[in-house]
Parts: structure tokens; C-alpha cells; sequence
């Protein structure tokens, strides 16, 4: 008996294996399909950090107070920093334009934040300067954020640019899908 369930499981087994020259594509279609594509910007634009006026707050995300200020959050832009030492009168101060941003932490008066694929820490000064701390390149994986499981995509090609975001297209052979 335990011959035969031996026989039986490797029997089984063999039938499992995939029998593909390239086991990444195997099962992916063949021609053109309705997929997602990379939009791709340059390092420079997309890690341009910089302080604007104040602007009308849309889509907040997180909100927290940090000493006398608001921080709200907006994803993919920024935060806005308001004074809100007179809880009756809160004043917006100014807006941080982070490209890509969508959580940030302040701690001793230094700013930790998300730049697409960075994690970026800075202070600024009175005259609203941003001093970079450090930028730690590629601390975060994101190329993919924003894709549903099961969608076709052209896959990255980082000697493009930087990914910041994605756009539905005809995709011919897809090589790469989204788990």
C-alpha cells in the first residue's frame, strides 16, 4: 500500500510542475490586454520638497497637533501646518509640498515623511527653509501601491523615473501581475 500511494504522490507531484521557458510568464496572456502603465517622473521634480502659502485643506487625511500647531495631512501632496494656540481662531500658516507623501511624524521639532519611495527627515527655519536631515533613498517599496490583485501592468523600468502613479492602457504580452 505504501507503494502505491509513493507512486500516486509522485505521480501527483510531476503533474504540478510547470513546464515553461519563462516560469514569470507562464499563464500570462498572449497579445493585447487592457492593463495599468507607469507614469514616471524625474527624481528631481519628484523629490523637489518645498513650503507654499496657505490653501484651501481638501481630502485630509491624518490630523494631529504637534506643541501649538495642526498638522493635517493630505495624501499624495503634502501637510498643512496651522497655529492653533487659540483653539477658537486656528490660522493656517503655510502648506509643505511633498510630492507622493502620505503619513508624517514630527519629533524634536524634525519632520519624518514618505517621498514616494524616500523617507525624508527635515526641519525649517523661521524664514520657512527646508533643512534636508537625511534622505534615505528606496527605504519604502511603493511602485506597485495603487494597483488592485490581478491587474495586468507594464512592469517598472526605473531608468525612467521615479513612479508616480498609474494610468489604464492596452498592454501587449504583459510580463508582470499585480498579486
Amino acid at each position: 500500500m505504501l507503494k502505491y500511494c509513493t507512486i500516486l504522490i509522485m505521480g501527483l507531484l510531476a503533474l504540478s510542475c510547470i513546464e515553461s521557458d519563462d516560469a514569470l510568464t507562464y499563464g500570462r496572456p498572449d497579445g493585447a490586454v487592457t492593463g495599468m502603465v507607469p507614469i514616471y517622473e524625474s527624481p528631481e521634480t519628484a523629490h523637489n520638497l518645498s513650503i507654499t502659502d496657505p490653501m484651501a485643506i481638501v481630502n485630509p487625511g491624518k490630523i494631529f497637533n504637534y506643541n501649538d500647531f495642526l498638522i493635517v495631512t493630505i495624501i499624495n501632496e503634502g501637510f498643512h501646518v496651522i497655529d492653533n494656540e487659540d483653539p477658537a481662531l486656528p490660522r493656517q500658516l503655510f502648506f509643505v509640498n511633498i510630492p507622493g507623501n502620505t503619513d508624517v511624524a514630527v519629533k524634536d521639532n524634525v519632520f519624518f515623511v514618505n517621498n514616494y519611495n524616500d523617507l525624508v527627515s527635515f526641519t525649517f527655519d523661521e524664514n520657512r527653509n527646508i533643512q534636508i536631515v537625511e534622505r534615505m533613498s528606496d527605504a519604502m517599496q511603493n511602485s506597485t501601491v495603487g494597483l488592485d490583485p490581478g491587474t495586468y501592468f507594464e512592469c517598472v523600468d526605473l531608468s525612467k523615473g521615479i513612479v508616480v502613479g498609474w494610468e489604464s492602457a492596452t498592454i501587449n504580452n504583459p510580463r508582470c501581475l499585480k498579486q
